[in-house]
């Protein structure tokens, strides 16, 4: 962007200094021309509340935290969602306070929380424990097409070869949130038997020029230094969000290296399976559908009757409960809500039966009624994704990528 580009720019947010967008376009461009002083003072009118895109809350953490303004960083620091059971969310919340642990919050090169080094010596993501299918409730569609097309050719190597065909590549799971995107994608490098790394957004991105490519490099290197092996980003549009909307060049050369890095011309990634999940497909920049990058989708939908009934059981499991409890019943009262949906519930009857049990002094166990209360003071989460999904996949279903929405919604009543 040209001085007069800049400064035209400047004089529209001057007439209208309460346009939060129109602010992070100047101080983005500001940041763009190394005019980090200007930037600076142009970001402090900014709030939290004005920056929902990761990787502008990460351009702007950085920029705090070289005026030193800690509480700013802290502000604007990037959280990954919380996924897995209530109990694995407390622990992560309890990890994220210790200091001396990556927690979820965005650690800064040259920052406090770690210490000054190569790229090549940030420590490697914590592997989570081994999982296979049998941990995670329902889609038993998208296992079998997961099993088919992904963990028979992976797992069966001499057969890949026999056919010429490379074994990896990579796999888009989309599909609202809480359905199990995260927990399905451990599940299959379980099934896989490979080594499965996560790739958080607070370890790729970076608020340095040239700090989020390097950090992409090192996490490609891990995963082929150790094959076979499962690498899975989630939250994968703030990576791969489309170019030609973008407004940040930054983010545009960074998705460029995502590609480079899958299958560029200097790129290795026989044996390494990438895995992605997003809830937005139709967000991702068209480059990274094609064939021998994420070509392969699957449709993580909102959990069936069955899948609904196994999960209640599942995260009812050790707990003090008043026998029977009906979890068809509920199942069956929970239509259209998530697996986090329902574990939600849960720990609401939970909560109703620990006050119970202080006011009365005596144990009280979680009771149907107590479970069924929980239903009706709860609604979904996923509503509003589906309704999105849907306009998507009527209005832009470009080569039938989105198909699998649309037989979704035919088969719940959910079409107009």
């Amino acid at each position: 962007m040209t001085d007069a580009q800049l400064d035209a720019l400047k004089e529209t947010l001057a007439a209208a200094p309460d346009n939060a967008l129109l602010r992070l376009a100047v101080v983005r461009k500001l940041m763009d021309n190394n005019n980090l002083s200007e930037a600076l003072a142009t970001a402090l009118d900014l709030g939290s509340e004005d920056v929902t895109n990761p990787a502008d809350r990460v351009l702007l953490s950085g920029l705090f935290g070289q005026a030193g303004l800690t509480d700013k960083v802290e502000l604007f620091a990037v959280r990954d969602e919380p996924t897995g059971t209530i109990e694995e969310q407390a622990n992560a919340e309890i990890l994220a306070d210790q200091p001396g642990t990556s927690g979820r919050v965005l650690r800064l090169v040259g920052g406090a929380d770690i210490e000054d080094g190569p790229i090549n010596d940030l420590p490697e993501p914590e592997l989570p424990e081994t999982m296979t299918f049998a941990d995670v409730g329902g889609l038993d569609e998208v296992k079998k097409d997961v099993h088919r097309r992904i963990i028979l050719p992976f797992s069966q190597p001499s057969l890949v070869q026999r056919f010429r065909k490379r074994s990896g590549g990579g796999v888009l799971m989309y599909g609202p949130p809480g359905c199990g995107k995260t927990l399905l994608a451990r599940a299959t490098a379980g099934e896989c038997g490979a080594k499965f790394v996560t790739a958080h957004l607070s370890e790729v991105l970076d608020p340095y020029i040239g700090g989020s490519e390097q950090r992409l490099t090192q996490i490609f290197q891990n995963a082929r230094s150790s094959t076979p092996s499962v690498l899975f980003f989630d939250e994968i549009e703030a990576l791969g969000a489309k170019r030609s909307t973008s407004t940040s060049s930054h983010i545009s050369q960074l998705a460029s290296h995502f590609l480079s890095e899958m299958d560029g011309v200097s790129a290795n990634n026989d044996g390494v399976l990438t895995l992605a999940a997003t809830n937005a497909p139709w967000s991702m920049d068209a480059a990274f559908l094609r064939p021998g990058r994420f070509d392969r989708m699957f449709f993580v939908p909102p959990p069936d009757r069955a899948a609904r009934a196994k999960i209640f059981l599942l995260e009812l499991a050790d707990r003090l409960i008043q026998d029977p409890i009906d979890v068809n019943a509920l199942a069956a009262a929970t239509t259209g809500r998530s697996g986090a949906d329902l574990r939600a519930i849960v720990e609401i009857a939970s909560d109703d039966a620990i006050d119970q049990t202080l006011e009365r002094g005596e144990e009280v166990p979680i009771s149907q009624a107590m479970l069924m209360r929980a239903v009706e003071e709860t609604r979904s989460t996923v509503a509003e994704w589906l309704t999105t999904a849907r306009n998507h996949a009527t209005y832009s279903n470009q080569g039938g990528r989105y198909d699998d929405i649309l037989v979704f919604l035919e088969q719940n009543g959910r079409r107009r």
